[in-house]
């Protein structure tokens, strides 16, 4: 059974990553569907190579201010095919201060609203 450092919450928001392939980088527009205070799932047209460092980028939709952006690093733990796409799972590593705000925010109103 798989243990969890931190509890995930379904979401559907756009994202925006880059990451090294064989030497080039590249950028990938794809879509979060989970979200955790260590890390995001994400559905993607294309493969990312394990364990890959990767930068991210996103915004949170809060109450107010309406929309946090969330720039922080992280590496891909996971890459495999789901369907059509590729599950990619990224765990963090490096997040500003901002971002961390922004992303606890977002992470107790989605709580609260399944209390």
């Amino acid at each position: 059974m798989e243990q969890r450092a931190s509890p995930r919450f379904r979401l559907n928001q756009a994202i925006r990553l880059n990451f090294d392939r064989d030497g080039t980088e590249e950028y990938l527009s794809a879509e979060i569907i989970d979200l955790s205070a260590d890390g995001v799932g994400i559905l993607s047209d294309s493969q990312v190579p394990v364990p890959s460092p990767m930068f991210l980028m996103f915004g949170l939709q809060q109450e107010n201010p309406p929309l946090n952006l969330v720039r922080c690093e992280g590496y891909a733990t996971r890459s495999e095919v789901m369907g059509e796409q590729y599950l990619i799972g990224v765990k963090f590593t490096i997040m500003d201060s901002d971002s961390t705000r922004a992303l606890r925010g977002c992470l107790d109103s989605l709580q609260a609203s399944m209390a």
